[in-house]
């Protein structure tokens, strides 16, 4: 199955799934979105068709990192779509709590364990995390909203769907918090925001992940790949497996409208392995660690936003970017502190030409030096704005 989104990089393309494809994939259900009957059958278009049949056939899904239409945008927030799953203040979830203890009656013992399981992280981290970011607040206020939702009957609706990432995946937004400070600080430095549009252009907009491994070398790569993916594994009590769907494109959806169909959750499918030229490519457990990515930035019930695009891209590309540069070096006995010169080069604000190789290495090193967690954390500290602004914007 060749059919792909490809959010990873470079301008993606698509020829038409065969009807075996989409019938195996319509047995995967339940699924967040329904497959319209047919995309667009040239072999090379535009990821705006392939959306368009996407929302047609599910009104109200907006695509994390597509080139959405701007005018169903527009529509949706002129008509007051209900983003009802978005926490903003402590009295909503005080509420949903107080709603829930008074119906304890209607729910079965397992059920309050369920649910107890989220009121009760709430209030510890409550006890030393401020509401605003508080992750369990948010996912706490996820589950009572839905049990709130459909009258306290459970039998009306499953707590989590498989291959579904929502407010029981302990990996959904680890990283929110960041990503949210890198909003904000770009939001009222200009200099930093210029410099994060150009940096997003020239590392996203590219096929910046695809030039450091060949496919000449496939079986070792993917070795190495595997080993990444199952050290992320462990660190989660999420089976990883089950956060994902291997369909026939890669892409991170948000389903964010509220209605009496759905509740906020996150999708992530994937197609395989992504191919650039010259055989260059991204192996599949790369390929899903850079959706997963996406998910630890994800703020619990927050609607999706084109406009954050380019600050999630940025991690979740680095992020690529550093794991196939280390891949590279150790199968080929290359020090980790030697920079590799790729095919793919960066224009900085003089007017230099710097290799991914350097700026990889440049990276990484703030990152391991100051025992940062993510990327966002890097690109938010002093030394990692300082590289930004020298480097990229006006």
């Amino acid at each position: 199955m060749d059919i792909e989104i490809n959010l990873i990089g470079q301008e993606p393309k698509f020829s038409t799934p065969d009807a075996d494809s989409l019938s195996n994939f319509n047995q995967n259900e339940p699924s967040l979105f329904d497959i319209p009957e047919s995309f667009p059958s040239k072999l090379d278009i535009r990821m705006e068709d392939v959306n368009e049949a996407l929302i047609q056939a599910n009104p109200g899904l907006r695509i994390d990192g597509s080139e959405l239409d701007e005018s169903f945008l527009l529509r949706n927030e002129s008509e007051n779509i209900g983003y009802t799953y978005e926490l903003k203040s402590v009295e909503q979830l005080n509420g949903l709590i107080s709603s829930y203890k008074e119906h304890l009656e209607q729910l079965s013992g397992e059920d309050i364990e369920y649910y107890d399981k989220f009121i009760e992280a709430y209030e510890k981290s409550a006890e030393t995390c401020d509401f605003e970011s508080n992750l369990e607040a948010k996912k706490a206020f996820l589950a009572l909203k839905k049990l709130d939702k459909y009258g306290y009957d459970t039998s009306a609706f499953q707590k989590h769907l498989p291959n579904h990432i929502d407010e029981n995946s302990e990996i959904l937004g680890q990283y929110s918090n960041d990503l949210n400070k890198m909003k904000k600080i770009s939001e009222n430095d200009y200099k930093y925001n210029s410099a994060l549009e150009d940096f997003y252009k020239q590392l996203y907009l590219s096929d910046t992940v695809y030039c450091c491994l060949n496919g000449d070398d496939k079986e070792a790569v993917e070795a190495e790949a595997r080993k990444m993916y199952d050290a992320e594994d462990e660190k989660y009590s999420d089976n990883l497996q089950e956060c994902y769907e291997l369909t026939f494109m890669s892409a991170t959806y948000i389903n964010d409208i509220d209605n009496e169909w759905n509740n906020w959750e996150l999708q992530i499918l994937i197609s395989g392995d992504c191919e650039g030229e010259e055989n260059q490519y991204l192996p599949q457990d790369l390929v899903t660690l850079h959706e997963l990515y996406h998910a630890k930035q994800a703020t619990p019930g927050e609607p999706e936003s084109y406009n954050d695009r380019r600050y999630k891209e940025l991690g979740a590309v680095m992020d690529s970017a550093v794991r196939s540069d280390e891949i590279h070096k150790k199968l080929n006995n290359i020090p980790m502190d030697e920079i590799v010169e790729y095919p793919k080069t960066f224009t900085t604000t003089s007017g230099e030409e710097i290799n991914l190789g350097r700026l990889v290495n440049e990276f990484r090193t703030i990152k391991e030096t100051n025992g940062f967690e993510n990327w966002e954390q890097v690109f938010t500290s002093e030394e990692g704005m300082e590289l930004i602004k020298n480097y990229f914007g006006n």
